[in-house]
């Protein structure tokens, strides 16, 4: 099993259309239910795939800027000078 991978977030900020199975490890938690399809599902996938070509707004979400590093370096900085 592998790690969170950064290509959704990266896709996310960037405003792409994505698409992902509902592996174990980020991608529920970034995507809305109506992004995700069964792992192995490749005709679910491919459907998908097709939509987004067709009504790309419909696959794209709203990323949190919270999650960009600069903002995540500054919670580690207020957390180590609040309770370091």
């Amino acid at each position: 099993m592998r790690g969170f991978g950064r290509v959704i977030a990266e896709s996310l900020a960037l405003g792409t259309p994505v698409i992902s199975t509902d592996c174990p490890s980020g991608p529920s938690e970034l995507l809305p239910p109506h992004n995700l399809v069964p792992v192995g599902d490749i005709d679910t996938l491919a459907k998908k795939m097709d939509e987004a070509m067709e009504k790309a707004d419909r696959y794209q979400s709203s990323f949190d800027k919270e999650l960009l590093p600069i903002n995540i370096a500054q919670q580690y900085i207020d957390f180590m000078r609040t309770n370091g």
